[in-house]
């Protein structure tokens, strides 16, 4: 189209008259309205057919498919919207509601809904097959899930087995060409009349996830929808582009859920995992975007960076695919490219677990145009354009797994007899594990090994073993064992894995992941299986509730994973709670008892200044705890350490946490600290954007938490931070947020290390090579060993010193002037998995690991890494506990 404007050239006389004036606006305003239809001029009438909204659709389909006969009573999803589909984004309702029309009008299709999101979102899978396939739809399920069990999966026939191949679209909310293409696909495969696509039904069980991430998608659709108007700008500065902070990438806590597949911390990973390991499918497809200025991706990624126990077999259907995927691009014109950038390296991608688990996973990463249209550096992006590529590689992976079926499902074979004929001759033959203090922790670690399809047991009493290293020990009853040689023992390894030494020192993802570091339990590798009269289920810990009344005090230690959850309930419920400065040892129930600092008291009404209830109604609120078991105590006086009535119990403030968001403020750890206080301790997080922060630093917060980043603060928010700290509140800095917490010369940070040669003077090197270079120095994810003073508030409820903490940058703190005000350290051998520089491994003798600042009558609590990370380091979610809930309890020293 001619795009007609007014010569610069050409003076605009003041005397024009005013339609003179107005007609090259009416004008382009015709132009547009010719171009674009109003909306809902598309909607079909009564639900029929509408030619024009077909042919719309069929351009978003590769051009060799734009023929195919369509049936005409299934809408396609132009015709369904009611308006031309990409002009704007849709709505996850108008998503679902779409799917579900197929479900009741396709007898090749059926809606099986698997999970619903934080904020109650449905998710759910299309599947699509052939008839004949849908009547047997669980001897094939069966049949999969066979596949992965050589002692069985020899007998299972697989030259007229079809192949399941799971689609997963739109992990990240940001990314709408994906979300939409599911519907394209969906819509094509559901109504096309072709021979081809009834072979690849017959062949396959497609199963299409249309949304992986309902919050976010809605999020960021909204967004879009908001600021597009009825002519999206395309330019980069244009709002729709520039999202306002968390942004759509995300779930409703801000978490990214494509790193979630093996911690599984929501409920939107767990649903979709459930579905992966009772399908077991062959292949899962993974879309997504990149930056406008970018072209293509599809798997092999970076060569060197795929994960070491990925099966051969794998990676090389991954290239054979790969050739499909080209194939179908270069018939389209669309530039792209592979084996570079992305990494398959860190087990919960969506991308990378598949292939530990016998399928094989590929990313595909589309240009994006950030909402409708977008002009970067390569020219301009359209949804429509976006989609139409993602649509081509969904259409090139089902060609390709028709023409791999069998070379798929043998793959999925092999890999599980390949990974239990290597666990039967490694001297491995069981991993031990045990959380002193701490059983629902271990609890947890197991629950989470199940969901995985990982076994593990309990020992019923205490049982000598032999270690890895010769030696024998006796384990206690209770320690969880994790046979090493059982069915999923590729994937059990990899989530246990501690490597430090890689062939590729570049990341693009994090280089550590250990569960059981994450969780801080003790570790034992053994050479021999204890024997199967030995283990049992589950033990029960502690018997919840509260011991018989009345008593001068009711105790419970910090110890377990549950207290500080526990803390906050009684404090929500008025219950003044007190915490023990020192060490005790007292009697209960003829028993003689020992408790660690941090541990809880609560006093009936008999003790005038705790203001509690009486000693009937105090029992019932302590009765209702979930988990933990009140111990009733007769006497004041202890055998050993502090007396009930010492001062050294510390009554303990009911928690009012505000946690700071918006500009600067790092997005995943803000989730990551709002979810630990709002799903896992049960505290209200209230969320104070940084432009709010000169108001509401007026307030009487025990607790403000900078999760990360650098806040974007003007003067009037740091001078009232500041003065609320000073009138006594508590300020935690978490992360890389100590560098922003240095430049306010709050506390310090060790120098940066030197580069090779002198500043005047450096070491001469090669152009291509200086990202590689920065990128050997980063630490873009490591778990390192604090070591934790636990007489100290913040180190309270520690079973032992040594903590594994992840760590996400370089920056170090320095250690306090004050000899009491460094809770944390480092060990001597502080990297424990992950790639850390040698010159980066050396600033850790000297650095501290938190540091307390004092400042007036109040403090600021900066922990050097993140003791929250993605919601699953429950070891060193203890460190932010204490952090929030004990800060005002730390005296300044």
């Amino acid at each position: 189209m001619t795009v007609l404007t007014p010569s610069a050239s050409r003076p605009i006389s003041r005397r024009r008259s005013a339609m003179s004036l107005a007609a090259p606006l009416i004008l382009l305003t015709l132009l547009t309205l010719a171009a674009v239809p109003p909306i809902g001029s598309l909607a079909a009438q009564d639900g029929g057919p509408n030619a024009n909204v077909a042919e719309a659709d069929r351009l978003l389909l590769p051009p060799a498919w734009r023929d195919v006969p369509l049936r005409d009573d299934l809408p396609s999803p132009s015709s369904f919207g009611g308006f031309e589909f990409g002009s704007r984004l849709w709505q996850h309702h108008e998503l679902v509601a779409y799917f579900r029309m197929l479900d009741e009008r396709s007898e090749r299709a059926s809606w099986e809904p698997y999970a619903t999101s934080h904020q109650r979102r449905p998710l759910g899978h299309l599947t699509i097959t052939a008839a004949a396939n849908r009547e047997r739809l669980d001897e094939i399920r069966a049949a999969h899930r066979g596949l992965t069990d050589p002692e069985r999966s020899s007998a299972i026939e697989i030259d007229r087995l079809p192949a399941i191949v799971v689609a997963g679209y739109g992990v990240h909310g940001d990314e709408p060409s994906a979300s939409h293409a599911a519907a394209v696909v969906a819509w094509f495969l559901c109504a096309a009349q072709d021979s081809r696509i009834d072979s690849w039904l017959d062949e396959l069980v497609l199963r299409v996830d249309p949304c992986l991430n309902p919050d976010g998608f809605e999020r960021f659709s909204s967004w879009s929808n908001e600021y597009a108007g009825a002519n999206p700008s395309d330019e980069p500065w244009h709002r729709e582009h520039r999202q306002g902070w968390p942004g759509g990438r995300t779930n409703a806590y801000w978490f990214d859920l494509n790193r979630d597949w093996m911690p599984l911390v929501h409920p939107e990973s767990r649903g979709r995992l459930s579905e992966f390991r009772a399908w077991r499918p062959v292949l899962t497809l993974d879309f997504h975007e990149m930056g406008t200025d970018s072209t293509y991706f599809f798997q092999p990624g970076e060569p060197k960076r795929s994960h070491p126990r990925s099966p051969l077999g794998t990676r090389e259907l991954t290239a054979r695919l790969a050739e499909f995927h080209a194939a179908a691009l270069d018939r389209m014109g669309t530039r792209y490219f592979t084996e570079e950038r992305f990494d398959d390296f860190y087990p919960g991608k969506g991308s990378t677990y598949p292939d530990l688990s016998g399928a094989v996973g590929i990313l595909f990463e589309q240009s994006s145009a950030r909402g409708v249209r977008q002009t970067g550096t390569r020219g301009t992006r359209t949804l429509r354009s976006t989609v139409r590529n993602q649509v081509a590689t969904s259409f090139s992976s089902f060609e390709g797994s028709v023409a791999l079926r069998t070379e798929l499902l043998e793959n999925l074979r092999r890999s599980y007899r390949e990974a239990d004929q290597a666990a039967r001759v490694d001297p491995l033959a069981a991993y031990a594990f045990a959380a002193p203090k701490d059983g629902g922790r271990l609890d947890r670690f197991a629950e989470l090994l199940a969901r995985h399809d990982i076994v593990s047991r309990r020992l019923i009493e205490a049982t000598e073993v032999e270690r890895m290293d010769g030696s024998r020990s006796t384990l206690p009853a209770g320690t969880l064992i994790v046979d090493a040689r059982q069915r999923e023992s590729r994937l059990l390894r990899a989530i246990f894995d501690r490597p430090t030494d890689f062939e590729e020192n570049a990341f693009y993802d994090v280089s550590a992941w250990s569960l059981p570091l994450a969780f801080d339990l003790d570790q034992t590798e053994l050479a021999a299986m204890p024997s199967d009269d030995r283990l049992g289920e589950a033990l029960e810990w502690e018997r919840p509730g509260v011991a018989d009344g009345p008593a001068i005090a009711y105790v419970v230690s910090w110890s377990p994973a549950e207290a500080p959850a526990e803390l906050v309930r009684l404090a929500r419920a008025g219950i003044q709670v007190h915490a023990a400065s020192e060490a005790f040892v007292t009697e209960i129930d003829g028993e003689t008892r020992r408790f660690e600092p941090g541990a809880l008291a609560v006093f009936p009404e008999s003790d005038l200044e705790t203001g509690n209830v009486d000693d009937a109604t105090l029992r019932q609120v302590l009765a209702a705890s979930p988990v933990l078991r009140w111990e009733g105590v007769r006497s004041g006086i202890t055998s050993e350490g502090i007396d009930f009535g010492s001062g050294s119990w510390l009554p303990v403030p009911a928690p009012r946490i505000a946690v700071l968001i918006g500009d600067g403020v790092d997005r995943y750890a803000a989730g990551a600290v709002r979810h630990r206080l709002d799903l896992e301790l049960g505290t209200a997080a209230t969320l104070i954007d940084v432009g709010d922060l000169a108001g509401a630093a007026r307030e009487s917060w025990t607790a403000i938490v900078v999760a990360g980043g650098s806040p974007s603060i003007d003067a009037a928010g740091i001078a009232a931070l500041e003065g609320w700290i000073e009138r006594g509140g508590t300020l935690v800095v978490l992360g890389d947020a100590c560098g922003w917490g240095a430049a306010r010369n709050w506390f310090g940070l060790m120098p940066a290390p030197t580069a090779s040669g002198t500043a005047s003077n450096p070491e001469r090197r090669p152009y291509a090579e200086a990202d590689d270079d920065r990128a050997l120095e980063r630490i873009a994810g490591a778990i390192v060993a604090s070591e934790i003073d636990l007489t100290h508030p913040i180190g309270w409820g520690l079973a032992d010193p040594h903590v594994p903490v992840f760590r996400d940058h370089a920056l170090m703190l320095a250690r306090s002037a004050s000899a009491y005000a460094t809770p944390g350290v480092y060990d001597s051998e502080a990297v424990l998995a992950g790639y850390v520089s040698p010159r980066q491994r050396e600033r850790f003798a000297d650095a501290a690991s938190i540091v307390v600042a004092s400042r007036g009558r109040g403090r600021i609590v900066a922990i050097a890494e993140q003791p929250v990370y993605r919601g699953f380091f429950h070891g060193s979610a203890r460190l932010f506990d204490n952090a929030v809930l004990f800060g005002p309890l730390i005296e300044n020293r």
